[in-house]
């Protein structure tokens, strides 16, 4: 029938897109969503619209658009309620995790997951949770799905469609456990695909270069000069994808790497890198990465994380000890404002000019 030559032919079309998004051909990928997307219309079937939502969710997480993300994927969801598709439901919690892991917000969605880990126990699910309890610091609960996983050396994990998700967020839980054995196994497992991109399914989602991961692998392996051709692989990659959380999280990484290998010329280009990083994660809103990338550059620039609260935390006790008249330097409205400033890289400096010569800089910096 012309319904069946069609459905036939709109199949090909996301074979085809999952293809250019593995290989990082995004313009490939943006030619067969404009082809797919007006046959789902047409074709009218709930299958078809469930990969409407899912495509137009995985271009906006590429993007960056984390509430253009959830919109597809409460679309998903009322497409689940409607017709009691199960798929639809499972899709948008795997876009949902994408967007909630971006955001630093994945705790909200320990509930669905449960729920799918109940239905359709697997091992991609077992996963999700074991990196999501990474996330929130509940290593414990990460380390008991994470023991049953590598029971087998992992082999309990299909080799479906979402094996190299699964392989990829176990690196992750690796690394946070402090596991560098496990990690070994995992690397290997995922090493042929180094040059390819992780994709969900038939491309429900784009979750980055592989070679982000496996620089991540190589970093708790000590092996520096692997990790860092991976990190500059994927960083190349995720801009030929235009992605821009992926390209600071490369960044964020590669940095972090370069700060632990600590060689020569290293920590100058980890703070160039941490600053390009957290610049893309300020523009995108992920509020976690932030932090985390933040704290990377302060204990770069030579300030502990755990002091980050030091000048304001001191300039309050002042306030509130002396309660000094801030009124001549106040807004017409009441409002003071403070500016805090920062010299980078003061240690170095100091004992470059030496103190005399340093007090100087520090007086014309403080006029």
């Amino acid at each position: 029938s012309e319904a069946g030559a069609k459905s036939q032919e709109m199949f090909g079309h996301l074979v085809s897109m999952a293809c250019a998004l593995r290989k990082g051909n995004i313009d490939d990928v943006d030619e067969e969503i404009s082809i797919i997307v007006p046959m789902a219309d047409e074709l009218r079937e709930p299958l078809y619209l469930n990969w409407r939502h899912i495509l137009t969710g995985m271009r906006a997480i590429m993007d960056g658009r984390w509430a253009d993300a959830e919109g597809a994927a409460q679309e998903m969801m009322a497409l689940w309620q409607r017709f009691q598709m199960t798929v639809s439901f499972n899709n948008a919690a795997i876009l949902l995790y994408e967007v909630r892991r971006s955001q630093g917000r994945l705790a909200e969605l320990e509930g669905p997951l449960q729920i799918i880990r109940q239905q359709t126990p697997n091992p991609t699910t077992e996963t999700a949770l074991a990196f999501m309890y990474c996330e929130q610091a509940e290593t414990d609960k990460a380390r008991v799905i994470f023991d049953q996983l590598a029971a087998d050396g992992f082999e309990n994990i299909p080799r479906d469609l979402l094996w190299s998700t699964a392989i990829s967020l176990l690196i992750y839980v690796a690394r946070s456990l402090e596991d560098r054995e496990r990690t070994r196994t995992l690397y290997d497992m995922l090493l042929p695909l180094r040059e390819e991109n992780l994709v969900v399914g038939d491309g429900i989602i784009y979750i980055g270069s592989a070679a982000l991961v496996l620089g991540v692998g190589a970093t708790v392996l000590g092996d520096w000069d692997e990790a860092e051709k991976h990190f500059v692989g994927a960083i190349e990659m995720e801009r030929r994808c235009k992605a821009p959380a992926y390209i600071a999280r490369g960044q964020y990484e590669y940095a972090l790497m370069l700060s632990t290998r600590d060689g020569p010329d290293d920590l100058a280009k980890a703070l160039d890198l941490a600053t390009e990083a957290l610049s893309g994660f300020e523009q995108l809103g992920m509020k976690k990465d932030v932090e985390r990338c933040l704290a990377l550059k302060l204990e770069l620039q030579g300030v502990p994380s755990k002091n980050t609260g030091a000048s304001i935390d001191a300039v309050a006790s002042l306030v509130y000890a002396e309660k000094p008249d801030l009124r001549p330097q106040a807004a017409p409205d009441g409002t003071v404002t403070l500016l805090f400033s920062d010299i980078e890289w003061s240690t170095a400096k100091t004992e470059e000019l030496g103190d005399q010569r340093w007090m100087d800089v520090l007086r014309e910096h403080n006029a």
